[in-house]
């Protein structure tokens, strides 16, 4: 189990948590425990969608320039 300060924490939040996938980490206030960060299961390199998941959503068909749309709302 590792042990890092608040301040540790503040400055290299990325780096502790990424750690913490491997390792449990306590975190410290003045010397007294105040947090842990743990993994809450084995990290995942699946995808979280399909590959063509996107393309297979229908896309609605408009032959209008967006840009207009939101100058007529920003204009009134």
């Amino acid at each position: 189990m590792k042990t890092v300060t608040l301040e540790e924490l503040k400055n290299s939040t990325e780096a502790i948590v990424r750690g913490a996938i491997s390792e449990r980490t306590v975190i410290t206030d003045h010397g007294q425990v105040v947090a842990e960060i743990k993994a809450i299961g084995p990290p995942t390199t699946e995808k979280r969608f399909p590959p063509g998941h996107w393309e297979s959503i229908p896309r609605p068909k408009i032959d209008v320039d967006s840009t207009d749309i939101v100058s007529a709302d920003r204009d009134g």
